[in-house]
């Protein structure tokens, strides 16, 4: 396949680095965690994995096969309390930044561990996430956790959080350049 675009640049400067087949992934799901991911393979026998030579980001060609939220919601449920963090070190790095009128903002916030935190020294904290499971465990702390994209937030909170992060987020994201500008639009001028 050539002529492939990054999505992060729009550039064709790209190189195939591997081949998957989807009856594997679909097999291997299914045996080691008993999950179902048929669904996410529509007509596609194959896909592969390029990277922008430009900036070294890593992508899979045909994009569209993100996970769901029913997805996720299995997948925690598969793993029990592994599947989410108790504190990472990148929680930390964000939260070593955070003052005290912050408005802060978690895209893809699994059961809120960073937010939970974060609520003691920020003046607001809000997540977003796809999980329903995780979601009711968010709110059942108090937490404020919108089901939603950040393509839909953005839409009615422009300019209006001073940190936006994300934990191991991206990774699950086909449309890279739409989701962080769309991140960035719900970040004030200079946040």
């Amino acid at each position: 396949m050539n002529n492939i675009t990054s999505p992060v640049t729009g550039s064709t400067n790209t190189t195939l680095t591997d081949i998957f087949f989807s009856k594997d992934i679909i097999k291997l799901y299914k045996d080691q965690l008993g999950i179902g991911v048929a669904r996410f393979f529509p007509g596609a026998d194959s896909f592969f994995l390029y990277q922008c030579n430009d900036t070294g980001y890593r992508f899979y060609h045909p994009k569209g096969m993100d996970g769901d939220g029913e997805f996720y919601g299995t997948l925690q449920q598969s793993l029990g309390d592994g599947y989410y963090h108790d504190w990472k070190f990148e929680y930390q790095l964000a939260y070593d930044i955070l003052l005290p009128d912050d408005k802060v903002l978690d895209i893809g916030c699994g059961i809120g561990k960073f937010l939970s935190r974060a609520k003691d020294k920020a003046a607001a904290v809000a997540g977003l996430e796809l999980n329903e499971k995780a979601i009711a465990v968010c709110h059942q702390n108090g937490l404020t956790v919108f089901n939603e994209l950040i393509e839909e937030h953005a839409k009615h909170k422009p300019e209006y959080y001073d940190v936006v992060c994300m934990f191991q987020v991206r990774e699950h994201i086909s449309d890279v350049k739409t989701f962080l500008t769309d991140a960035l639009k719900v970040l004030k001028p200079g946040g």
